[in-house]
């Protein structure tokens, strides 16, 4: 009977022990996953900096520009391809590319 007691009482004593070594483990997987998702985060946010950096409204048309588009002169008449229009974007400002003789034609879609 005293090995029954003595296995009971290392049973007590050991159960602990491997359960709180199990939940150091479970920790230190949770701290290294925090400091994953921590960096993911600096890094988006990041992206996301230079994503808003590169498509402000003046480097849209300085790009829009070096490809040869212009803002057409007030009143002057711009010819769209029904095909190439976005109705969501047909609504606002458009830029059109010169072409040979003095009118405007819009390229790409817009």
């Amino acid at each position: 009977m005293s090995k029954l007691i003595l296995k009971s009482i290392l049973f007590i004593i050991g159960l602990p022990i491997v359960l709180n070594s199990y939940n150091i483990k479970i920790l230190y997987q949770i701290n290294k996953i925090k400091g994953e998702i921590k960096n993911i985060e600096i890094e988006n946010d990041y992206k996301k900096k230079k994503l808003y950096n590169n498509s402000t409204m003046q480097k849209i048309i300085r790009n829009a520009q070096i490809l040869g588009f212009t803002t057409p002169e007030p009143h002057t008449i711009v010819m769209l391809d029904k095909k190439n229009i976005n109705n969501a974007r047909a609504k606002t400002d458009l830029l059109a590319k010169k072409t040979t003789s003095n009118n405007f034609k819009a390229e790409g879609n817009i």
